[in-house]
This record gives C-alpha cells, sequence and structure tokens, in this order.
C-alpha cells in the first residue's frame, strides 16, 4: 500500500497517519480500502494481462458502479489482530508488544512471533520485534502466512469473481 499526499501537505499539523490505526480508502483501478472492521477491495492482478483486462473493464463503468463496494468482508476479532500484526511487522520500528495488548485489551501475539523467531524472520529488538534482514526478503510471504483460514476462503471467493 502506498500513501500519497500533496507536497505542500507533507508537513502538515496534525496526526500522522498510522496504517495499524487509522483507516485507508483505496481510490482507482485495484483500490483496496479498510476500516476497523470491513476490508473491501476492487479487483487487482500483477500480470500484465490481468491488469490490461481489469483496467479496460474498470474504464467502461458508469458512475453506479462506483456506488458500492464489488467484493468485501466483515473481520473478525481474531483477523483484526492478525491485520494490526502483518501492518507492524512490515514497518519499521516494528510490533511493539505492549501496544498490540493494549490495542486488543491484553491479547498476546506471542505465539505467532514465536513461531516467526524460531524460523529466523523476526528478532526482538528492544520493545520491538521485527522482521530480520530473511523475514524482509520473505515479507511477501509472511503476511499472507498469517491469515486466517476464514480470510483465506474470502480471499478464494475474490479470485473468482
Amino acid at each position: 500500500m502506498r500513501y500519497f499526499r500533496k507536497p505542500q501537505n507533507a508537513v502538515a499539523a496534525g496526526p500522522v497517519y498510522c496504517c495499524q490505526k487509522d483507516a485507508m480508502i483505496g481510490l482507482g483501478c485495484g483500490g483496496r480500502s479498510y476500516t476497523s472492521e470491513l476490508h473491501y477491495s476492487d479487483r487487482f492482478a500483477v500480470e500484465a494481462q490481468g491488469v490490461h483486462a481489469i483496467l479496460n473493464d474498470w474504464i467502461k463503468r458508469t458512475g453506479t458502479d462506483f456506488s458500492f463496494a464489488h467484493w468485501g468482508c466483515r473481520l473478525s476479532d481474531d483477523d483484526r489482530r492478525r491485520r494490526f500484526l502483518i501492518q507492524s511487522l512490515l514497518m519499521l520500528p516494528g510490533l511493539d508488544a505492549s501496544v498490540f495488548a493494549r490495542q486488543f485489551e491484553g491479547a498476546s501475539a506471542m505465539p505467532v512471533l514465536a513461531k516467526l523467531a524460531e524460523q529466523g524472520f523476526v528478532e526482538r529488538r528492544g520493545a520491538y520485534y521485527r522482521l530480520t534482514p530473511l523475514g524482509f526478503e520473505f515479507s511477501d510471504a509472511i503476511g499472507p502466512a498469517l491469515y486466517s483460514p476464514q480470510n483465506f476462503a474470502h480471499l478464494e471467493s475474490f479470485s473468482k469473481w
């Protein structure tokens, strides 16, 4: 995900955007959005043929087609914790376990972090759990590896849409 803003707003006063706590609105073809309890998206692809097909379909849409989300799911409490963990690990300084516990009323991310540490993907640095260089190498696989079975089912239905 990317975060863009006008240069004159780059130093604007106010709170700094935090993907773990703030909602996100994805705009344009392939845009992905989420709130605290919802995750919704439009179709996306990574190979040129798929990208072109989706873009061509998107260009042909009417105003009505843009008035609702075409695909999405409501996130369970477990999915919200998993998303927070994934988003935190994929950014520096990493996951602060005490912030995670406060955010999720005492829940612990330790079982997942311990497994990732055993595999050499995560290390603890002070109060933070961070991806190791090997973890960053495999970051495209670590995020999906942390998805819940329920979210894998949602994604499977989305891929057939």
